[in-house]
């Protein structure tokens, strides 16, 4: 599921089924930067990234600390 905020950006969630109404981890596209999202007890914090692969790693260590499942990375492999 893909979804396009007004904002331009393009947010595709990473974590599938097991989020909370207080953790959350979202890759998001915006312009040709890769921003992680990591919401923690209803906190926002964004983390920036010029390639994916770094991107995806740095939100996978996110959701193991957050007890969430982890990112399927072939799900993102149209840039290699």
């Amino acid at each position: 599921m893909v979804r396009t905020i007004p904002t331009h950006e393009t947010v595709f969630p990473l974590i599938m089924g097991r989020r909370n109404k207080t953790s959350a981890v979202d890759l998001i596209l915006r312009g040709d930067r890769y921003i992680v999202r990591v919401t923690e007890l209803g906190k926002v914090t964004e983390q920036d990234f010029s390639g994916i692969h770094f991107a995806l790693s740095w939100a996978s260590g996110q959701s193991v600390r957050l007890g969430l499942k982890t990112p399927n990375p072939s799900a993102f492999n149209s840039e290699a």
